[in-house]
C-alpha cells in the first residue's frame, strides 16, 4: 500500500531555500559536547565561528538543495560498538553508534524540519505514530493503548493484544520503496531527488580507539545516527495499517495490534490482519 496525497500542487514539498538566519539558529543550537564525524569539524568549530561560517555554509546549503546533490563527506559515518551486556566476544552484544558530519547533520535538521512543516501542515501522518513526533512520547503512547483496551474490557469485552517488534527495521528499509512512498506523501521534485542522492553512495567504518576498518557501502536502511531518519521511516510505515481492522498503537517500529475476539471469525481477522502486516 503507497499513500497517495492526491490533491494540489500547492501541497508538495518540491523545493527549499535556506536563510542566513537559519543557518545561523540551526549552528547556535549544535551540541558543543558532541563528537565530529569522519570529517573531523567539531562542532565546537562551527559555533564559535558561526558569524564566519554561516554565510559560506547557507550558500552551500542552497547549491545543494538546487543541484539535488549532497556532497560525499556528509556521506560517512564512524561506527562505534557500545558494550551492552553478555560475552564480550559476541558482536550481537554491542550497540552501534553512528557519528556522521556535523555540517552534514545541520543540513539534514533544516531538510527535516520542512518536512516536518510539510507533514503537519497537510495532517499526513497517522495518529497511531508516537514515535519522533511533537508532542508524543512512550507515555502518551502507553496511555493510548491502555485506554484503548480498557474501553472493551470495562464492556467485559475479550482483547486479545499482538506485540510486534521489527528486527532491524531501520536497516531494511528498501531506498526505492521509501522513495516511493515519499512522493505519495507530496515530498517530490527537487527535495525527493536530494533525498535520493542523500541515500546514495553512503558508507561506513568500524572504529576502536583511533583505528579504523575499511570504508564498506552501505545499500538499504535510513542511516543510523541521521537527522533525518527517523521521520523518513516513520513516512515509511505511516501506511502499516491501512486495510487492517484492528486497532494500533505504534512508537516508531514498535507496535501493538488489538482487538475484540469473541469468536473464532475474530481470532482469523486478527490473523488476516498480522499477515497484512
Amino acid at each position: 500500500i503507497i499513500y497517495s496525497l492526491k490533491k494540489n500542487q500547492s501541497e508538495e514539498l518540491s523545493r527549499i531555500e535556506v536563510s542566513l538566519e537559519e543557518v545561523l539558529e540551526q549552528i547556535e543550537k549544535l551540541n558543543v559536547n558532541k563528537s565530529p564525524g569522519p570529517d573531523g569539524i567539531h562542532p565546537r568549530v562551527l559555533k564559535e565561528l558561526k558569524w564566519e561560517i554561516a554565510e559560506l555554509l547557507s550558500v552551500v546549503c542552497n547549491l545543494s538543495f538546487k543541484s539535488a546533490t549532497v556532497p560525499n563527506d556528509w556521506k560517512g559515518a564512524n561506527v562505534t560498538p557500545i558494550f551492552k551486556k553478555g560475552f564480550r566476544g559476541d558482536p550481537g552484544n554491542y550497540r552501534p553508534v553512528s557519528l556522521t558530519s556535523v555540517p552534514g547533520k545541520l543540513v539534514e535538521t533544516i531538510v527535516k524540519n520542512k518536512i516536518v512543516n510539510h507533514v503537519e501542515e497537510h495532517n499526513l501522518l497517522d495518529k497511531s505514530q508516537h514515535g519522533f513526533c511533537k508532542g508524543k512520547s512512550c507515555l502518551t503512547n502507553l496511555l493510548e493503548f491502555f485506554e484503548g483496551v480498557n474501553k472493551h474490557a470495562d464492556k467485559g469485552d475479550p482483547v486479545d493484544i499482538v506485540y510486534l517488534d521489527f528486527q532491524k527495521a531501520f536497516d531494511k528499509v528498501p531506498h526505492q520503496r521509501l522513495l516511493c512512498k515519499l512522493h505519495g506523501h507530496g515530498i517530490r521534485g527537487k527535495v525527493h531527488s536530494w533525498i535520493e542522492n542523500w541515500l546514495k553512495d553512503r558508507k561506513q567504518r568500524v572504529g576502536i580507539n583511533g583505528k579504523f576498518s575499511e570504508w564498506r557501502g552501505v545499500t538499504s536502511g535510513v542511516p543510523q545516527g541521521s537527522v533525518l531518519g527517523p521521520i523518513l521511516f516513520n513516512l515509511f510505515i505511516n501506511d502499516l495499517e491501512k486495510g487492517v481492522s484492528s486497532e494500533v498503537v505504534k512508537f516508531a517500529d514498535d507496535t501493538k495490534l488489538f482487538r475484540i475476539v469473541k469468536a473464532e471469525a475474530d481470532c482469523e481477522g486478527l490473523q488476516e490482519d498480522l499477515t497484512k502486516q
